[in-house]
């Protein structure tokens, strides 16, 4: 087997591999922000991701973590949702959370009332109830829902799934920190592929 061939039968099995895209990553959140709406913190929150610091949201109100606190966490892209803390809502819920995270980068002045939003867009009738709860949030929950997504639409983005679903911490999102994909993955190796070309090829002169 010639050594391009060899190469190119490697990375397809490593493609295979990463075909689940999520990592098991360990967070401890170092610090919640100096932002209170309705007597709740609401970030953007400073983490430590493994050894990688991120700027990460909540989308889980009923939950609670404490800075300083560590815990183990699965990432996942929006490639696959189906383990997410909130599975059943699916992509549109995640896209509206991950739209919002984005628009609250943008616009850091309306962070609190984003924030809110996000929390409502998977679990409303609690957060609509509460002190935070204010019209602009509606505002910017209504806005989320009129949107449609696709899976590859937030490439950069992560949700941090707790490995404990039943009383473990809160899910958060964000961050850009992208666990290893077969995307990635594959274009590493067409550039090996094309490397090993360049020294292997047939070389013709005009």
């Amino acid at each position: 087997m010639k050594p391009i061939i060899r190469l190119v039968v490697c990375i397809a099995v490593l493609a295979g591999i990463a075909g689940n895209c999520s990592a098991l990553v360990q967070m401890t959140l170092n610090n919640s922000g100096s932002l209170i709406q309705g007597n709740t913190y609401v970030g953007p929150y400073s983490f430590t991701v493994g050894s990688q610091s991120a700027s990460l949201v909540c989308d889980d109100f009923n939950s609670e973590v404490w800075a300083g606190e560590s815990w183990n966490a699965n990432a996942y892209t929006f490639s696959d949702l189906s383990h997410t803390k909130c599975a059943a809502a699916g992509l549109q819920k995640y896209g509206e959370a991950a739209w919002l995270y984005e628009k609250g980068l943008l616009q850091p002045g309306a962070w609190g009332n984003i924030q809110y939003a996000i929390w409502a867009v998977f679990n409303p009738t609690t957060v609509e109830a509460s002190a935070g709860w204010t019209t602009g949030s509606s505002t910017w929950l209504t806005a989320a829902q009129q949107q449609t997504f696709t899976a590859d639409e937030f490439p950069g983005i992560t949700i941090y799934t707790p490995t404990d679903l039943t009383s473990g911490p809160q899910e958060f999102i964000g961050g850009y920190e992208v666990p290893e994909t077969s995307s990635s993955i594959l274009l590493f190796g067409l550039g090996l592929v094309g490397i090993v070309a360049m020294r292997y090829g047939t070389h013709k002169c005009g």
